[in-house]
């Protein structure tokens, strides 16, 4: 294979850099939607209250529905002598009270459950335990995940006393005995996930140290190793960006499962591994922020002999960069400014 020039792994890296941080050409929907009028001093009060008085038109048209089940909208006096506007204007204020967005979650799971009992000729009310316990088993059956059921319950006694219908025994033993299944069998699945084998970690480690690979290649596996010493699942480390947090290779580092395996007796005599360390939190030290190597001749003691091993966290064999080596620790030992990647 033909070396890569210099202008080509210039334009790789450029377009590797623009696919991580550029927008995404389909954003997710907001629940919040812009309005066509005229512009408002207040548009996020805005869009939020028309947010909450769509789904509080919802919930309405749920009472409607429940009717006679349903005593808040068939009252329409009372007797503290409220008018019939009076009344009105509370049951508004009941409807739209409530975040938009726990308004939305609520109000879906309600209509997804009166959905599923139309489709089975079941009548929804008076609602009951029983028909609670079928909707439950429906969800399990879906494969739904380990919170569906706690929303799903949550749901319904949030709709229920906002509606003022009679709220079944959402406790129920029979109710809360499919939950429990069903989160045993949802976790157990996560904590049985098969672990990435070691030797393909060992191999993507030294992609990254390659400097005669591609670096757009070398940037994404880079991040994909960071995802996997921090046990993060693909969604999770979505939502996770190195330079926004504090501390990044050590906070990686100390929940690497990585950290905790032994090398076999053959392995420890096949190369000689010097290990870093990083000053604990609360101990004190005016180098927070460098990383320490033992001497040469003693593994106890820290090069620099600035700061002691014992208020220091060992954070493995990989240095992240020359830059952050403590410059008395480099002047002890100058040779491991050779082990920069870059």
């Amino acid at each position: 294979m033909p070396p890569t020039s210099a202008e080509t792994a210039r334009a790789r890296r450029v377009g590797a850099i623009k696919a991580l941080t550029e927008r995404p050409a389909h954003p997710p929907k907001k629940l919040l939607k812009t309005s066509a009028g005229p512009a408002s001093a207040i548009p996020l009060l805005d869009q939020e209250n028309g947010a909450r008085w769509k789904w509080a038109a919802r919930l309405e048209e749920t009472g409607k529905k429940a009717g006679s089940f349903s005593k808040l909208l068939l009252q329409t006096t009372n007797e503290s002598g409220l008018s019939a506007a009076e009344i009105a204007r509370l049951r508004q204020l009941v409807l739209s009270s409530g975040a938009p967005r726990t308004m939305a979650v609520h109000v879906s799971n309600w209509e997804r459950f009166a959905d599923w009992a139309e489709s089975r000729e079941i009548d929804l009310h008076p609602v009951a335990s029983a028909k609670l316990i079928q909707y439950a088993l429906h969800l399990d059956k879906n494969e739904g995940g380990p919170s569906v059921i706690p929303t799903f319950r949550t749901s319904v006694k949030w709709v229920t006393s906002k509606l003022a219908i009679d709220c079944p025994d959402v406790d129920h033993a029979g109710l809360l005995a499919i939950q429990n299944e069903v989160i045993s069998k949802r976790a157990k699945t996560l904590k049985e996930a098969v672990p990435i084998p070691t030797e393909v970690v060992k191999c993507l480690e030294l992609l990254v140290m390659d400097v005669g690979e591609p670096e757009a290649a070398r940037l994404f596996v880079w991040w994909w190793l960071c995802m996997v010493f921090a046990s993060l699942r693909y969604d999770d480390a979505m939502h996770v960006k190195p330079q926004g947090s504090s501390r990044f290779w050590l906070q990686l580092t100390a929940h690497s499962a990585r950290d905790n395996v032994e090398l076999d007796a053959a392995d420890q005599s096949s190369f000689d591994q010097v290990h870093f360390y990083v000053k604990t939190d609360g101990a004190r030290s005016s180098y927070d922020h460098r990383h320490h190597c033992a001497a040469e001749d003693d593994d106890s003691l820290l090069a620099c002999g600035r700061v002691q091993i014992s208020d220091c966290t060992d954070v493995g064999s990989f240095l992240p960069h020359a830059s952050v080596l403590c410059k008395h620790c480099a002047r002890a030992r100058p040779g491991l400014a050779l082990a920069d990647p870059s």
